[in-house]
């Protein structure tokens, strides 16, 4: 995670903003808008890939996506212990 500067005055951040702005030009808006597309596309084919799965396995699309949101990021442990905690929460409603 990169540092957070508190020492910078409005001043400095108004010039940074921009020079931002200034660089920002038509080819980086085009690349940002293709990234943004693609994003959207491959949002759509893991949606139907999920909902493909589940069906054929019988686990639920929200687990199903859950967990492998939880592997990819390498966070199955935290995925765990919210498995533990609900399961005490169903046994306090029976």
């Amino acid at each position: 995670m990169p540092d957070i500067r508190i020492d910078l005055t409005e001043e400095q951040l108004n010039a940074m903003a921009g020079e931002m702005r200034e660089g920002l030009t038509p080819a980086h808006i085009d690349e940002l808008v293709t990234l943004r597309s693609d994003a959207r596309l491959a949002a759509g084919t893991f949606t139907e890939a999920i909902a493909a799965q589940s069906e054929k396995t019988g686990i639920s699309k929200s687990a199903l996506r859950r967990y492998i949101c939880a592997k990819e990021k390498d966070a199955l442990e935290s995925l765990s212990t919210e498995k533990d905690d609900i399961e005490t929460l169903l046994e306090m409603n029976p």
